[in-house]
């Protein structure tokens, strides 16, 4: 079936919306003319992590493990500390720590996930060595450069990027979760860390949809007077190209006649519609009505 302007329009937007809106929005067309744009969103939580092996020998009680998370938004960071960790334990991360993306609450979603983890192992220099924190700079940057005081060790780092069309095959309905397992490098030691990627309601908004105006240009522009003794419309006219016009009244054509811009037609007192149109041609008028007395 042939779409209407108004659906076409609608379609038009939509395809133009899954294009260029960001985070990929998806519009669907609605039947009241409004267009629904919805985006998938998805929060990040850590869960926990797991000591393969500790950094240097597996002494007992030996690491004291800090996990930095941060989600490059205004470069904020959650911190956890974990105490005594040997090889083989697990240690599970509390819920009011494990925020991962979007920090600092996920009590909203995002579209794309893209955040970072660090481990470090808390070192204190011995005496008489001081071990000096750094302390909340405001930003993480630092601190995944450098640990949380600047006897610490590199465990290892890791940056995750997963986009939108894979998080929705990964998880293609809402309340769908998945945890994944990574092990952060670049460090001593093996750890594991574990996140939980959940998919939230859609956020979404709709907005009106109008039918753009269909502008006409009319390349002959005319004018109709009505005037008595006789009663008549009295026709001129500009923009004609043709040696001759065709003029119609009341939608059908009357008469040819020259195209020098006038023409009288005599009628009963009533009300009538002229046009007027270069020879053979759709190169036209609008419609003037006039009433003759």
């Amino acid at each position: 079936m042939p779409c209407s302007p108004v659906s076409r329009f609608i379609l038009s937007l939509a395809s133009l919306a899954a294009l260029c809106l960001p985070g990929s929005a998806l519009a669907q067309p609605l039947d009241d003319g409004r267009l629904h744009l919805k985006r998938p969103q998805f929060v990040v939580t850590a869960v926990k992590i797991h000591a393969v092996h500790e950094t240097g020998t597996n002494w007992p009680g030996n690491d004291e493990v800090e996990v930095l998370l941060n989600d490059f938004t205004d470069a904020g960071v959650t911190t956890s500390w974990f105490y005594n960790v040997d090889a083989g334990e697990t240690f599970n991360i509390s819920t009011d720590r494990n925020c991962v993306q979007p920090q600092a609450k996920c009590d909203h979603g995002v579209t794309d996930v893209h955040f970072r983890v660090a481990l470090w192992e808390n070192d204190t220099a011995p005496p008489p060595f001081a071990n000096f924190c750094y302390g909340d700079l405001g930003s993480g940057n630092y601190w995944f450069s450098h640990g949380l005081c600047s006897g610490d060790d590199l465990i290892g780092r890791a940056e995750i990027t997963m986009p939108q069309a894979d998080l929705v095959a990964a998880l293609p309905t809402v309340g769908a979760s998945a945890d994944y397992t990574i092990r952060p490098t670049g460090g001593d030691g093996n750890y594991q860390f574990t996140y939980r990627i959940t998919r939230l309601p859609d956020a979404g908004r709709d907005i009106v949809i109008h039918e753009p105006p269909i502008v006409v240009i009319y390349p002959i522009a005319l004018t109709v007077n009505a005037a008595t003794n006789p009663s008549r419309a009295v026709l001129t006219w500009s923009g004609a190209t043709t040696a001759n016009v065709d003029i119609y009244r009341n939608s059908v054509k009357f008469v040819t006649t020259a195209n020098d811009g006038a023409f009288d037609d005599t009628r009963p007192p009533g009300t009538y519609q002229y046009r007027v149109c270069s020879i053979g041609t759709t190169a036209c008028s609008a419609d003037v009505s006039v009433v003759v007395t």
